[in-house]
């Protein structure tokens, strides 16, 4: 799953209940194109947006987008739209709990900030895959190794595809990006701006490009963190994110007994140790809290996805591997509940479902679930931690109801406003090759870098990368060419 703040952003919370009051519910939305700010706690607005569930038929059924917005605080030029990546992470409850304190005051000083639930998430349309999902993990192995183990993984996993084709049906097919860059088009006319400015984290990327693509004259400013390589075959997009989360788990390895201490370790190498322990939740799950056990796909789970903060999860990493080593799963059982957005009461958001609905429809998948099985296996070798794993997270779409709406390909802005491409040299989940290529993809991009193992760079401390986004958003000030930025 490609997020902006990794587990910072998928721990969304629980949204206010005064939020759900002003703008949650079913499709009270104006037509097309109107807006009704209402005050939503906290100094925001919030407004739903009428939009067609399918674009080729706009007068059939309708369905209404929940937007948040906080006004600016200074002299106002226009709106600032951020996404939070995902697929299936809902906008507005990240621009109230996260997103504001990533954007410097002058940004927010001259721009409205406004988030949208992009359809299938949040209260947008969400996906209806059920919310009782804990037997998509509760002794599941995703990198089974006896034909019982196969079996298991498969049958949930096409329990789950059953359930969503019975909750949401035909509608799946009008849940990916490409609709929703049709929505973000909707909601710039909404919103009353000439161009769109926006700010896209890690699958925000993805989205803002093609948004830039199709409109390159209503581009404005542009800052894509944490970039996706559009071009890149679903199979080889997994393979080179698994190889980059093995090698923060082994930066991770590296730092213990230097700047990280690693009690978890012992006597052993770390990494021998976290193999030892890695084995033995597969055989035996680690009990955590209200009857729950940390097993072996909650483990590989909750690792990864502390590992998104880079070098400052490490400590929380080499502790929470401890506790697990002592027999306490419920450290890494709440990284993974943060990661899936499950509840402590057990009900599972729409972000999870809607993660796999959208990413189903947005690409071909790698074959039949024999085929998805074995490339997985190819892909461990590569990345013996979490490949297998990972492309075996994607196994719904093998049998998946509805057929892709997207297919991965370059895309191309040469004639879009200069537009600011960020990545991370060390990011595990979009390496930087990605914005890299991203960058040289849409030609009218600058590549901004920095060194660091974390998710995306924005508002994360480094001087040179906020301080070039910031003048790039305040005043339209683009670098010549690339910036290499220093660490922080």
């Amino acid at each position: 799953m490609l997020t902006a703040r990794g587990i910072q952003l998928v721990v969304l919370g629980v949204v206010a209940a005064l939020w759900l009051g002003a703008c949650g519910g079913g499709s009270s939305a104006k037509p097309a194109g109107a807006l009704s700010w209402k005050a939503c706690g906290d100094g925001a607005q919030c407004a739903r947006l009428s939009v067609p569930l399918n674009a080729a038929q706009p007068d059939g059924q309708r369905i209404d987008l929940a937007l948040l917005r906080y006004p600016a605080t200074g002299k106002r030029v226009g709106s600032l739209v951020i996404n939070p990546g995902g697929p299936g992470a809902a906008g507005t409850s990240f621009l109230r709990d996260t997103g504001r304190s990533i954007v410097a005051p002058s940004v927010s000083a001259q721009y409205d900030l406004v988030a949208w639930d992009p359809r299938g998430t949040g209260t947008s349309f969400p996906v209806q895959c059920g919310d009782r999902l804990d037997y998509l993990f509760d002794g599941i192995t995703y990198a089974p190794r006896t034909a019982a183990q196969r079996d298991a993984l498969v049958q949930a996993n096409q329990r789950f595809v059953a359930a969503c084709k019975a909750g949401t049906g035909a509608a799946l097919e009008f849940l990916g990006s490409r609709d929703t860059v049709l929505d973000m088009e909707r909601i710039r006319v909404a919103l009353g701006d000439p161009q769109l400015n926006f700010l896209g984290f890690s699958y925000g990327t993805y989205l803002g490009a093609q948004y830039a693509t199709q409109h390159p004259d209503l581009v404005g400013r542009f800052v894509l963190d944490g970039a996706v390589n559009p071009a890149l075959p679903v199979l080889t997009s997994a393979t080179e994110q698994s190889v980059g989360f093995d090698k923060g788990l082994e930066a991770f390895f590296a730092s213990c007994g230097k700047e990280t201490t690693c009690t978890y370790a012992g006597t052993q190498s770390p990494t021998d140790a976290y193999r030892a322990l890695q084995a033995r939740v597969a055989l035996q799950p680690i009990p955590a809290a209200f009857g729950k056990a940390l097993g072996p796909s909650q483990f590989d789970i909750g690792v990864a996805a502390v590992l998104y903060g880079g070098s400052a999860g490490w400590k929380t990493l080499a502790q929470s591997l401890d506790a697990a080593k002592r027999g306490d799963g419920q450290p890494l059982f709440d990284a993974f509940s943060s990661y899936v957005d499950r509840q402590a009461n057990g009900v599972y958001t729409t972000q999870y479902p809607a993660f796999l609905a959208i990413g189903c429809v947005d690409s071909p998948p790698i074959g039949t679930v024999d085929q998805t099985l074995e490339a997985a296996r190819t892909v461990g070798v590569a990345a013996p931690y979490f490949g297998e794993t990972s492309v075996n997270f994607g196994l719904p779409c093998s049998t998946w109801p509805v057929a892709p709406t997207s297919a991965p390909g370059p895309v191309s802005a040469p004639s879009a406003d200069p537009i600011l491409v960020v990545g991370t040299t060390g990011d595990p989940a979009t390496p930087v090759a990605w914005a890299a290529a991203l960058a040289k993809q849409l030609q009218s991009a600058r590549l901004v870098t920095m060194p660091g193992e974390q998710h995306t760079a924005y508002g994360q401390g480094n001087t040179c990368v906020d301080a070039t986004i910031n003048a790039y958003l305040v005043s339209g000030r683009v670098p010549d060419a690339t910036v290499v930025c220093p660490g922080s």
